[in-house]
């Protein structure tokens, strides 16, 4: 699922300039969004899910949404 959704989202405009590993966070953040909800999915979560530090989240990202 994962792969499909990278696939999906590597030639938007949004995420032209993003890094595989920022991909892949994008990629667990919408999964976990999509199976627990975003109120319910916290950034540690995204983070465990796409195998990277909650600090990597930030460096890109401001916060969750």
């Amino acid at each position: 699922m994962q792969n499909l959704i990278l696939d999906l989202y590597a030639n938007v405009p949004e995420t032209k300039n993003l890094t595989t590993k920022q991909l892949m966070i994008l990629s667990a953040a919408i999964e976990l969004f999509a199976k627990k909800g975003y109120a319910n999915t916290s950034t540690s979560e995204i983070a465990a899910y796409a195998g990277v530090s909650e600090g990597s989240i930030f460096r890109r990202f401001k916060n969750k949404r």
